[in-house]
């Protein structure tokens, strides 16, 4: 075995292992989203540190192809239009490269994926954030004496955007007796 094919089983090997990452990185974005849903906080934190642990991973998937491949430091995954890849793929047998540019586009099929995930997520996650501080501003109102209704019915009939257009410079300071 030449070294070039020694080093192109190797690119392989390490595009299979970021391309597992990537799926592992897809589940827990998925398993974020109900998370966020169940309002799971204890879970949210136990999945952030799986989710790191992933990404050191990438991250070390990331060192080795530099090593094994200097034009191939750029993660397909980072690198939508795959200039980086054709000079390496194009030195390689026609079989080989074939398989390492299928892998590739798996890749960043995947990382696109976990990309448009994971801003969904954080749009939940902003809209969970902005209902907990409604409710709260909600209750410091009621507390206030400033609500015309009964905290139940004023809970129920919650809405974000009159919560927090009404007095905010009230919002901000605590209580005074």
């Amino acid at each position: 075995m030449t070294g070039r094919q020694h080093e192109s089983r190797d690119l392989f090997r390490l595009m299979v292992r970021e391309f597992r990452l990537w799926q592992s990185l897809l589940r827990l974005a998925g398993e974020e989203r109900r998370l966020l849903a169940d309002g799971d906080v204890s879970g949210l934190i136990e999945l952030a540190q799986r989710k790191n642990e992933a990404l050191s991973h990438l991250d070390d998937c990331h060192q080795q192809r530099s090593e094994i491949a200097p034009d191939l430091a750029v993660s397909p995954a980072h690198n939508p239009a795959g200039r980086e890849e054709i000079h390496t793929i194009s030195d390689l047998p026609e079989d080989e490269a074939l398989r390492l540019s299928r892998i590739m586009k798996g890749i960043r099929t995947l990382a696109w994926q976990v990309g448009e995930l994971t801003q969904g997520n954080y749009a939940l996650a902003d809209c969970s954030t902005r209902r907990l501080w409604s409710i709260q501003s909600a209750i410091y109102l009621w507390a206030q004496g400033e609500a015309q209704t009964s905290l139940p019915l004023l809970l129920s009939e919650l809405d974000v955007d009159k919560v927090i257009a009404k007095q905010p410079e009230k919002l901000d300071s605590p209580r005074t007796a």
